[in-house]
């Protein structure tokens, strides 16, 4: 597949890598207890995320911690969040790991469910007033201020790491302000103002998709071929033993002298020296 001024393109998504990945030391600085525990107040919202399972804005209920039973030095904090997720994925147990996110033309439930800090992807700057009790009756109505909210904002505000969380680390700092840099490089780039952007991106995406996996395909088929070799290597050795040629310790024996041409000892010395 050939796109239209593939170098440019190639450096326009080569920032989104850069962005992703200081995003990741970014939110792993953020979820550090010491740092977020903080700002774990009743109502604030957050975006909830589970491994691959983007479940987007939810609301804070409460929080608790307790001893990590790993290493009793340290404490690990629970979550309580109200949020959404496919009626038919949730369990007696209410367990995350369970849970689906809400997808479209499906059946949508709302309740509170306990998670580990690091599921938060995001942090709002948003506070929601609860009610004093959340229950059947209140439930829906703390649903719809959620749903308000992301009515209210294009893009829900979130705490900065830096000037409201007070992160002061130098490379902690460096990261957002790269982030930031990159963010805004990537709005003002050339190729965004291209009529055709979304087809480029859709092309080049699926080129790189292509690229991955057939660099699998790859390892697959070396992994096999190594895997034939020793196979090969293994009758051969076998076959070494049963013409006495070598003993149970694959030392080849005085037979050899013997019975073979000089090729044959090469080759077999070969073999040995593989094996």
């Amino acid at each position: 597949m050939r796109i239209e001024h593939e170098r440019d393109v190639a450096a326009f998504f080569d920032m989104d890598k850069q962005i992703a990945t200081l995003q990741k030391t970014i939110k792993k600085t953020i979820c550090m207890p010491k740092y977020l525990v903080p700002f774990l107040h009743a109502g604030r919202m957050v975006h909830v995320v589970a491994g691959t399972r983007d479940f987007g804005w939810a609301v804070l209920v409460n929080f608790h911690r307790k001893t990590n039973v790993d290493d009793s030095t340290q404490m690990v904090y629970i979550l309580d969040v109200f949020m959404g997720f496919k009626s038919d994925s949730i369990d007696e147990n209410h367990s995350l790991a369970r849970l689906q996110p809400i997808a479209e033309g499906s059946y949508a439930s709302w309740d509170v469910i306990s998670m580990a800090l690091d599921c938060v992807e995001e942090i709002s700057a948003v506070r929601l007033k609860l009610p004093q009790k959340l229950d059947s009756n209140t439930k829906g109505v703390v649903e719809q201020m959620i749903k308000s909210v992301k009515q209210r904002f294009s893009k829900i505000p979130l705490l900065h790491p830096v000037n409201d969380m007070r992160i002061t680390e130098p490379a902690f700092v460096h990261a957002v302000e790269k982030v930031a840099e990159l963010e805004q490089r990537s709005q003002e780039h050339p190729l965004r103002k291209n009529r055709d952007f979304e087809l480029i991106k859709k092309q080049y995406l699926a080129k790189e998709e292509k690229k991955r996996e057939l660099k699998g395909l790859e390892e697959e088929l070396r992994k096999a071929q190594s895997v034939l070799q020793l196979d090969e290597l293994s009758h051969r050795k076998r076959l070494l033993r049963r013409l006495e040629y070598s003993d149970k310790s694959d030392i080849i024996t005085e037979k050899v002298g013997s019975a073979l041409t000089l090729s044959s000892k090469i080759f077999i010395a070969k073999v040995m020296e593989v094996l």
